[in-house]
């Protein structure tokens, strides 16, 4: 088993496949708790399925992705789908973190648009 170091620095043990999928979602998602990995793993898969015009209920999206876990915890995660899984979890996430920032932005604008108008009104009864 080679370590190998990534671009930032750090060093870990070079991937072997297939790979458990409890290490597949450590690898890709990190943190601590496998109870948050699949909790993430089930929200990107979800969106990942929302795309498609097959899938137009949740709870029809809910029960591919339990599949699609099973699956994996079954058959374990090839180099293919681990690289598939990597990369469409890391455009999503950042996707998503991108706009949780803006909604935030909007949210903060917002509260102090309100602020100022209702500082004029209180200016404006007296």
């Amino acid at each position: 088993m080679a370590i190998i170091e990534d671009t930032k620095g750090r060093i870990f043990n070079e991937p072997r496949f297939p790979m458990k999928f409890k290490e597949c979602l450590r690898r890709i998602i990190g943190g601590r708790s496998f109870g948050n990995r699949l909790h993430l793993f089930r929200q990107f898969w979800s969106a990942k399925l929302n795309e498609s015009s097959e899938y137009q209920t949740e709870a029809a999206r809910l029960d591919e992705v339990s599949e699609q876990i099973s699956y994996y915890n079954l058959h374990q995660v090839s180099a293919g789908a681990y690289a598939d899984i990597a990369r469409g979890f890391h455009a999503w996430r950042k996707e998503r973190d991108r706009q949780q920032r803006v909604n935030a932005i909007k949210s903060r604008w917002d509260k102090q648009k309100r602020k100022k108008s209702l500082a004029s009104r209180k200016k404006h009864k007296k």
